[in-house]
């Protein structure tokens, strides 16, 4: 039995849960793409999803999702030193409505590093909308105990690293995060246990 057991520990994921930073509850200005660094507090997480609120009638917007080392300040007139990670496609939900926007592929933050994330909608009429202006200056900085937040600057247009740039302005939404995922194995790897975890499973029976 300690067997199966030992089987079923290295099929399963390692401790993780789903956790969610909240930033700002509101969006009033836009549209386009927003930019914030976040930083790992004690262990890595890894971002799986983000919830959004986009300009116009709900439709679909075409996501690109850029990610730097370290930090956005001073790096959000170029794609220079940016690596684009993903497209997403969101099914979006209008200027008060969020909308989810998950990942293709997760993105990871080790534990103390900060990570520059820049997410711009590509399709027209249907930008990123986000919080604040020059008369109600946001919040700018979330924070928890797994996670840190900062966000204060806009682009427009539906072109990244185009149209003009607007400062202070905040992520509007949440991001949704795993934290202390361990490597899940192979799919062949995967295969392989179960085969063997089956055959333990079918071996005690008979001898039962």
């Amino acid at each position: 039995m300690k067997t199966i057991f030992l089987l079923a520990a290295l099929i399963a994921p390692g401790l993780s849960y789903g956790a969610t930073l909240n930033a700002a509850s509101v969006a009033n200005n836009g549209a386009g793409g927003i930019f914030m660094d976040m930083t790992a507090a004690g262990s890595a997480i890894t971002v799986t999803s983000f919830d959004l609120f986009f300009d116009g009638a709900p439709a679909t917007a075409t996501v690109e999702v850029y990610t730097r080392p370290g930090t956005y300040v001073g790096f959000d007139n170029s794609n220079a030193g940016w690596t684009l990670t993903q497209t997403v496609v969101a099914n979006t939900a209008g200027t008060t409505t969020l909308a989810p926007l998950t990942l293709t592929s997760g993105i990871t933050i080790g534990a103390g590093q900060t990570l520059a994330v820049y997410l711009h909608s590509t399709s027209f009429q249907h930008g990123i909308y986000y919080n604040g202006n020059f008369v109600a200056p946001p919040t700018t900085t979330w924070s928890n105990a797994d996670l840190s937040l900062f966000s204060d600057t806009a682009r427009t247009d539906d072109v990244a690293f185009s149209g003009n740039s607007f400062t202070p302005r905040t992520l509007a939404g949440n991001v949704n995060y795993s934290l202390g995922v361990a490597a899940i194995p192979e799919p062949g790897t995967v295969s392989m246990l179960g085969l063997g975890l089956a055959g333990l499973v079918w071996f005690r029976r008979r001898r039962a």
